[in-house]
């Protein structure tokens, strides 16, 4: 009951926060953006400003995933906000790497070099933090396809290859695979091109399997979260 004043909001957030990243990893995003949003109202129901703004800052994944290019970039400039306004200037500056990758894709290299700065030395981000924790890697990939996009193909190769050696998580390796194949295409190299051609459609077709082979998994652990969470507060209000 949310309405009671002995309410669990706190837990509420977590419940829902939880099922929103379960639902996220089955791309069900706008069922998704739905658990966000309830958690991040509960969030700030209990006071936990920070726990709220991150809650808040998730969508940003799912808009990504949906093409909603201003909505992307409304919530991660929102979540920079918040995040500074309550004292967390790394917090807000690690909020930042969807802005890069949109600034990327509209192809204005200046506003992505002034953020991607922010994000890459003003953040939570460190060189251990990139090597144990492989959605961080993505910092790679943007400054390879920053430096594809100003020209700089060595650099941009660079990049682009660490992110191949280093990175386990395939949707990433996936970009990295990609940048590789425009790296070759601005060249004009054919045997390089087919090559990263056909690793890209090999990572990309072991990302499909990998997604749909757990997918059955995935939503049962769903329903079982769910299914605990509702009996423990059943329980407590007992």
């Amino acid at each position: 009951d949310t309405i009671s004043d002995d309410c669990d909001y706190a837990l509420l957030c977590r419940i829902h926060g939880q099922t929103g990243e379960l639902l996220y990893k089955q791309a069900l995003f706008q069922s998704a953006l739905s658990e966000y949003n309830k958690s991040y109202q509960y969030a700030l129901k209990c006071n936990e400003i920070i726990t709220a703004i991150n809650f808040y800052e998730q969508k940003a994944k799912c808009f990504y995933n949906l093409g909603y290019t201003d909505s992307l970039l409304s919530v991660c400039m929102n979540a920079n906000k918040m995040y500074r306004e309550n004292g967390d200037d790394k917090a807000a500056n690690t909020c930042l790497g969807s802005v890069v990758f949109t600034y990327l894709q509209q192809k204005n290299f200046e506003a992505a070099a002034k953020f991607l700065a922010l994000y890459e030395h003003h953040s939570y981000l460190n060189e251990e933090g990139i090597k144990a924790y492989d959605p961080w890697k993505l910092l790679y990939v943007y400054k390879g396809n920053y430096y594809l996009g100003i020209g700089e193909t060595d650099s941009a190769s660079y990049f682009f290859r660490k992110v191949i050696g280093e990175c386990k998580d395939l949707n990433t390796k996936i970009s990295a695979y990609k940048g590789m194949l425009n790296v070759f295409k601005s060249l004009g190299i054919p045997d390089s091109l087919s090559k990263y051609a056909l690793e890209y459609c090999a990572v990309s077709d072991s990302s499909i399997k990998t997604l749909n082979s757990t997918t059955i998994g995935k939503m049962q652990e769903l329903y079982s979260y769910n299914h605990y969470q509702q009996e423990k507060l059943r329980s407590e209000e007992r």
